[in-house]
């Protein structure tokens, strides 16, 4: 399988992240985190083309909120205030 690189908005931050990166900021393999993901333990993924990202803001909100399980987690009002800081401006500037 071809290893997917971090998709960035610059060479300094990216925005989505593969199972690999995101299983590593919770210290864990991406075997791990694959079957966290089958299990509903981790927030939904995101798939681009064949590849399954995540939102790197939401993996770390969704650590800062205890790791909840993706049904408590799509309920949570952290959940609500990240959607809502993520939905661009379309005022008239």
């Amino acid at each position: 399988m071809a290893k997917v690189r971090d998709i960035r908005v610059d060479d300094s931050r990216p925005l989505l992240v593969s199972a690999e990166t995101a299983a590593a900021l919770c210290g864990r393999s991406s075997r791990t985190w694959r079957t966290w993901n089958a299990t509903a333990r981790i927030p939904r993924p995101i798939r681009f083309g064949r590849s399954i990202l995540w939102r790197i803001d939401e993996v770390r909100a969704w650590i800062a909120a205890g790791c909840p399980n993706r049904e408590a987690w799509e309920r949570s009002p952290e959940r609500a205030r990240l959607a809502l800081s993520s939905v661009p401006d379309r005022g008239n500037s």
